[in-house]
């Protein structure tokens, strides 16, 4: 699959190819394009927390799979829709998205980040406290 921007004027283009790879179902997929685009939003928004600025986000990535959690006592199999998106400079892409069948609660969102996103992300993280030097002690 051609990598798609996940803006608006790609709707029609992002739908098409849900409604290609779900086939009937659509229970626990992905059906619309805004859903994509949650996706993203969702996604910009937890890189933001973590301290990175747009232009900073370029090249991460998160893995998505749609159905959320259902209770234990729901013992079918069902087909869900899994995406993989990319942040660029020009916005959010669509990288690949297909329909894969899973037991039980889908997965939490993961998200890949370079090596450098990652050492923002912790420089960040010990910017916001101070570690207690350890105390000698006298023999």
């Amino acid at each position: 699959m051609k990598p798609i921007n996940i803006q608006g004027k790609n709707s029609e283009k992002i739908n098409a190819v849900l409604l290609e790879v779900n086939g009937r179902a659509n229970s626990h997929t992905i059906t619309r394009a805004w859903e994509i685009r949650d996706i993203a939003d969702a996604a910009n928004d937890y890189l933001a927390d973590l301290g990175l600025s747009k232009s900073k986000m370029v090249g991460a990535k998160v893995s998505f799979t749609s159905g959320g959690d259902v209770p234990n006592a729901y013992k079918w199999q069902r087909k869900v829709t899994h995406v993989e998106l990319e942040c660029r400079k020009s916005g959010w892409f669509l990288n690949s998205i297909e329909v894969i069948e899973i037991w039980g609660n889908a997965p939490k969102p993961a998200y890949l980040l370079t090596s450098e996103q990652d050492g923002i992300v912790i420089a960040k993280t010990r910017s916001a406290y101070l570690v207690i030097p350890a105390l000698e002690q006298a023999s």
